[in-house]
């Protein structure tokens, strides 16, 4: 999550408000070099599933919480493993070089996670895409609709931002959906 998001009235329009110092400085910057990166940058929040504005002053690297997944889950070793491996080989794939005749065609993991309330499903999704080093995108029944066509459309843009951002889509409460 970034620090900080800001709409677009409140940011200063010019590098020279946020970085004088830096740009006039001769030592090396200390910090990845970002100076070449517009002040301000178009972001998508997947929890509020809206584009907003993110000051380069606030880009910094994820810090990935990998205890979820090995503390916080609760489930049997092996399945654990189990989950690790597709992981592991999942990423495996979508890091080779692509030569297939339709790019990105079948590339999908899918895993459908079924148990009661309160048995975690949620949880292992969560944890899943921490180890895999991916944003959650969380899509609920109330996100969807109940128009099939829109349903459809929407599904196909969650889709498309799932695989251009290559999260972890994550389709909450679907038996609910799925049974009207």
């Amino acid at each position: 999550m970034h620090e900080q998001e800001e709409e677009d009235d409140n940011l200063p329009i010019t590098r020279v408000e946020l970085l004088t110092d830096q740009m006039h400085s001769k030592a090396l910057p200390a910090e990845p070099f970002v100076l070449l990166l517009p002040a301000r940058i178009r972001r998508y929040g997947f929890h509020n599933k809206k584009w907003s504005w993110l000051l380069e002053k606030h880009i910094c690297e994820i810090e990935w919480n990998r205890d979820i997944f090995e503390n916080h889950l609760v489930l049997p070793e092996n399945k654990k493993d189990l989950i690790r491996a597709l992981i592991t080989v999942h990423a495996g794939k979508q890091n080779a070089i692509r030569t297939e005749f339709m790019a990105g065609k079948g590339e999908g993991l899918i895993v459908l996670l079924h148990g009661g309330p309160g048995t975690g499903k949620t949880l292992t999704a969560e944890s899943v895409a921490e180890l895999a080093k991916r944003p959650l995108y969380r899509v609920t029944c109330g996100d969807i609709g109940t128009e099939p066509q829109a349903v459809e459309e929407y599904l196909r843009s969650v889709l498309y931002i799932g695989s251009t951002w290559r999260c972890v889509v994550l389709l909450d409460e679907a038996d609910v959906f799925l049974e009207e």
